[in-house]
């Protein structure tokens, strides 16, 4: 006959046996943390760094009056599209597929270097981005000349300057 005590101990051993072997004790304790399983939370900073502000994206309807971008008084002097470039210069590289679109201004006043260094680009009305390819200014003239290399198939296109306007230059095509 097994004594209380006895079954008491046979218990609490079944018990401490069961545990180990089904993992429970291993379940209550948590992982140590590695480096891989920490999560990485930023770090507070107490520098106040002013935020830039956005640009305000200005359109404007494209004409030969004169408009203000930036620092930068200007006119549209002519726009236009050709498969053998803007006085036999075009971009490079350019595709089978591709004509130039030539987008001639005149600087009323403002810094032309400064003009002339802008990253334009132009989207047409088949959503396509492109990147101006190359820029010619002319001093005597006050005047600056970007060349695009677009899908002959489009037929509309959007100006952008960096600081937010953008020109609809369709009313400008001949």
């Amino acid at each position: 006959m097994i004594t209380k005590q006895r079954a008491i101990a046979i218990f609490i051993a079944a018990m401490i046996l069961a545990t180990t072997a089904c993992g429970l004790g291993q379940a209550i304790t948590p992982p140590a943390p590695t480096s891989t399983n920490m999560p990485i939370l930023p770090t507070a900073t107490s520098t106040n760094t002013p935020i830039p502000p956005t640009p305000t994206i200005m359109v404007i309807q494209g004409s030969n009056d004169p408009i203000v971008i930036g620092d930068f008084n200007l006119s549209i002097s002519n726009v236009d599209l050709n498969e053998k470039g803007y006085n036999g210069m075009a971009p490079y590289p350019m595709t089978a597929d591709q004509t130039v679109l030539a987008v001639e201004v005149t600087l009323i006043s403002g810094d032309l270097a400064k003009l002339s260094s802008l990253t334009l680009w132009v989207n047409d009305g088949q959503g396509n981005r492109t990147d101006s390819g190359a820029t010619l200014s002319v001093d005597s003239k006050n005047q600056i000349v970007w060349l695009f290399p677009v899908a002959k198939t489009s037929d509309s296109f959007i100006l952008h300057f960096p600081s937010g306007e953008i020109i609809a230059l369709a009313p400008l095509l001949p």
